[in-house]
């Protein structure tokens, strides 16, 4: 489980790494620059859903990012699913 403040664990690392394997089939190609260089991002993110009804209170999705190291493109994972929280 993440620390207090989002960062990734060794352990978060590794089970990430044994969800992407046991999910991912194939090479991961760069959409965008075509490289295959690929790195998980430090921390959980949050991506908050649009609520015209909430401003600022919108519900949250935490987010675990895969990040092409050649161009910076992202691709997102749900971290509850990947088993990384509750």
């Amino acid at each position: 489980m993440p620390d207090a403040k989002g960062k990734l664990t060794p352990e978060d690392h590794q089970k990430i790494k044994d969800w992407w394997d046991l999910h991912w089939k194939g090479p991961l190609v760069c959409p965008v620059c075509k490289e295959s260089d690929w790195q998980t991002g430090d921390y959980v993110v949050y991506a908050a859903r649009f609520s015209d009804d909430l401003p600022g209170a919108a519900p949250t999705i935490p987010l675990i990012t895969i990040n092409c190291i050649t161009c910076a493109h992202v691709l997102v994972f749900g971290a509850v699913r990947i088993g990384i929280l509750p």
